[in-house]
């Protein structure tokens, strides 16, 4: 990781433990936020997945790797769209 990335990723780990930001001399307030984030994550551990029941009919899941960054992912992926039995390839 490069340095500038773990200065970003430091930043934002601190404001998340403070809550807060600071930036153009304003406080950004992020505790509702994170609140809201923690309502609705869940930490599913290898031993709480011994009696899950797989739902019949499944999806079909296709991952890649690619040379581009997320948001060049994101617009690409957001270009192709829906169709009516869900995202178009």
């Amino acid at each position: 990781m490069s340095q500038r990335l773990r200065e970003v990723w430091n930043r934002t780990r601190e404001a998340c433990e403070r809550g807060s930001y600071r930036v153009g001399g304003r406080d950004v307030d992020l505790t509702g936020l994170l609140a809201v984030m923690r309502t609705g994550t869940r930490l599913h551990l290898p031993e709480d997945t011994a009696g899950a029941v797989v739902p019949e009919g499944g999806h079909h899941t296709r991952f890649e790797v690619t040379g581009e960054s997320t948001l060049e992912a994101v617009r690409r992926l957001a270009g192709r769209g829906r169709s009516r039995s869900g995202w178009r390839r």
